[in-house]
């Protein structure tokens, strides 16, 4: 705030008054445009301290479920690899109306079933253990 300390020991205003913009721009050392931008109506705003939360909760009805439960426990019993993408297939070999991105399975999988997927990088020049 050496802008304010400057204009009291001198006793004058560098910018008038009626112009409250300009002045808050100089103190805070930003762009005019900047304070009207945060200024208008259409900047969200959060009380001071306050930290923005989403909901990131999946909503799994039984009918979900009931179409991942089956295609997982087949792929298990097939011995194939189970991953995001192998999983996602048979969902929707199995239904056909299934809409759900791979993504929103993992995420479902994930919050709802405690299941992880993790991707592995392939060493191929590690020594076998």
């Amino acid at each position: 705030m050496h802008v304010c300390d400057e204009e009291k020991s001198l006793g004058i205003h560098f910018l008038s008054l009626h112009r409250a913009r300009d002045r808050a721009a100089n103190y805070v050392g930003v762009a005019r445009q900047t304070i009207a931008r945060l200024l208008s109506d259409d900047m969200p705003r959060l009380d001071p301290g306050e930290d923005e939360k989403r909901d990131r909760g999946m909503v799994m009805s039984e009918e979900d479920a009931a179409a991942i439960r089956p295609a997982l426990i087949a792929l298990v019993l097939e011995k194939k690899t189970v991953s995001l993408d192998t999983l996602l297939h048979r969902i929707k070999t199995d239904n056909p109306d299934w809409s759900w991105s791979r993504s929103t399975l993992d995420r479902a999988l994930k919050n709802r079933c405690g299941i992880r997927f993790v991707k592995r990088v392939h060493d191929y020049y590690a020594r076998p253990a």
